[in-house]
């Protein structure tokens, strides 16, 4: 779950806006809901984005993550010399981009001031056309529908609501 709400922060700051820390507090109390509806036990999900921050920080900067050999296999294999690998290898550009350089240089993973720059120029370009298109193109309609609904019965708190078959969550 952190890996999950960390990236998606890291990425909309990096490739549409940063947000403030108000908002990034506010999508952290929403994703503690989720952690909740995934069964992380209460006392195991910090109590807040500060917390949340040095939570992170902690596992990136020391030697609780760790690449293993069965880790650097799966990438190898992913990343592999044959076309797929090729695509998967493009489509991942970003994300291998936005590793700790301690991860990249674990996995093998090849980066420079090159490719540095040229990620730099995407983001630039991206933060530069995003406000250019409507939400309902660049958010996913399901999200863009409920949040629509949301607001027109004057809710100012972003809910979602998710169905596992028979059930339905409120978050």
């Amino acid at each position: 779950m952190a890996t999950l709400v960390d990236s998606s922060l890291r990425l909309y700051d990096f490739l549409v806006r940063p947000l403030s820390s108000t908002e990034k507090e506010a999508y952290y109390r929403d994703s503690r809901r989720l952690g909740r509806l995934l069964g992380i036990p209460e006392d195991l999900i910090p109590s807040d984005f500060a917390a949340f921050e040095s939570y992170v920080r902690e596992m990136l900067e020391g030697e609780t993550l760790a690449v293993g050999p069965d880790a650097k296999e799966v990438v190898q294999a992913l990343f592999g010399r044959c076309v797929l690998g090729k695509i998967i290898r493009f489509s991942s550009f970003v994300s291998v981009g936005l590793l700790p350089e301690r991860l990249r240089h674990a996995y093998k993973l090849p980066w420079d001031h090159k490719k540095q720059r040229k990620l730099s120029d995407l983001a630039a370009l991206s933060r530069r056309l995003r406000p250019l298109f409507p939400d309902f193109i660049c958010v996913s309609p399901y999200a863009w529908f409920a949040e629509r609904r949301l607001r027109a019965k004057g809710l100012e708190e972003p809910l979602a609501s998710v169905r596992d078959g028979s059930q339905r969550y409120t978050l």
